[in-house]
């Protein structure tokens, strides 16, 4: 019998020893869990710092240099922004437009989400959706484009029609001149006074049909 206990010693000892090695796995698992997540907060946190209009430039940081060093690491913040009706993040859109159309990369991934706010309910969200599409968007995005020539914000119309000059097709071009030619009529004196502010994004629109047109003839 006293055998049989001192030998069931090493046993118990062994069975405590695992159920130690458990837990600590356990703990370890928590915790490095936990500081990927206190990484991914602080990574939001400090993109969305970057986004604050106006603000992000008090520290005397370039909001958009330190977007560019973060990388493809913000990408899932910028999805974000541009996906939700969150306050915050519609507050943070006007910025991240301009940060989007002014870095030299592939957009493939979120120019679908740049896009859909073409039909946003704010009409400086779809201009400044419109004026991104101009510079990160090519011939297959004309179409989302050119309902936004009828739309009731002159600031959007003249956006939407600079990109379908940079890179419609011939029957987005039809549309294009039926707008031009209504520009040139419009008799409203409150439009009028906004033609002249608009002309030298005309004068693009034109400027940018002449090198298209050359460009579908020798195709």
């Amino acid at each position: 019998m006293r055998s049989r206990v001192i030998g069931s010693f090493p046993h118990r000892r062994n069975e405590a020893m695992i159920r130690m090695s458990m837990w600590l796995a356990v703990i370890a698992l928590f915790a490095v869990r936990g500081s990927a997540a206190d990484g991914e907060d602080r990574l939001r946190k400090r993109v969305f710092d970057l986004l604050f209009p106006l603000g992000c430039n008090l520290g005397g940081e370039n909001p958009y240099e330190e977007l560019a060093k973060l990388g493809n690491k913000a990408f899932p913040i910028f999805k974000e922004v541009l996906s939700s009706d969150d306050p915050e993040c519609r507050l943070r859109l006007a910025v991240l437009f301009e940060y989007l159309s002014r870095v030299e990369r592939d957009w493939k991934e979120l120019k679908p989400l740049v896009v859909r706010r073409l039909t946003d309910r704010d009409a400086k969200v779809r201009c400044h959706a419109a004026w991104t599409l101009e510079k990160i968007g090519g011939p297959e995005d004309a179409p989302s484009l050119t309902p936004l020539l009828e739309d009731l914000d002159g600031d959007v119309r003249v956006a939407a029609a600079v990109g379908i000059g940079k890179f419609g097709g011939w029957s987005e071009y039809a549309t294009l001149a039926r707008w031009l030619k209504a520009v040139d009529d419009e008799k409203d004196p409150e439009v009028k006074k906004k033609k002249s502010a608009w002309l030298s994004k005309i004068r693009e629109v034109l400027q940018g049909m002449e090198k298209r047109l050359r460009a579908l003839d020798q195709s």
